[in-house]
């Protein structure tokens, strides 16, 4: 599965994911999950998101500070940052890299490398070319894709940054149709 909770919900949860990294800390232990098991375990508390009463809040944002504090099993967000949506006026791709709450990573990768799959035939369009910081955010990595003239269709993004990797982000490249023909019919109908 793709989560992993105890019986008891998010409050239970909290409490022994938080009370055993707290506790290996404490005694300078290893953390007694492993970095698959934080996965899960985070992915569960980011489908929590939504919670409606302030100990829930409170609880789901201490657990996600706990985790992030553990740096060895720590995992980042890499998520395709706007829409998706590459146009021909705008063909920029941006990704997002950040820690769990959203906030730039205190140590940045040392490089964020891109490869781009076409999902039609499954061909490497780019393989493993450098992504550039963005000055005025940085959670946000670009690379243009003007020069690579892609053809519309959906890609494949794989990313890696440093030792995180992220694969099967989607994008979408986006191109213009031209009519050559339009015909319009107005008609009446009975409403009987």
């Amino acid at each position: 599965g793709k989560l992993l909770q105890f019986e008891g919900g998010l409050s239970l949860t909290s409490l022994v994911v938080n009370g055993a990294l707290r506790v290996a800390s404490a005694n300078k232990k290893s953390a007694p999950i492993s970095a698959e098991q934080t996965k899960k375990f985070t992915a569960y508390f980011l489908s929590r998101r939504s919670v409606t009463q302030a100990k829930g809040a409170s609880l789901l944002l201490e657990s996600l500070r706990t985790i992030m504090a553990e740096k060895t099993i720590s995992p980042i967000v890499v998520q395709v940052a706007d829409n998706g949506k590459i146009t021909p006026e705008d063909a920029v791709l941006k990704i997002r890299i950040c820690d769990l709450l959203g906030e730039a990573l205190k140590e940045k990768p040392a490089s964020v490398k891109l490869t781009l799959t076409s999902k039609a035939d499954n061909k490497k369009v780019i393989d493993g070319e450098n992504l550039v910081p963005v000055a005025a955010d940085a959670t946000i990595f670009k690379i243009d894709l003007k020069q690579k003239q892609l053809p519309k269709g959906q890609y494949r993004v794989d990313i890696a940054a440093g030792a995180y990797k992220q694969s099967n982000l989607l994008v979408n490249v986006l191109g213009r149709v031209r009519l050559e023909k339009l015909e319009l019919t107005i008609s009446d109908a009975d409403s009987q």
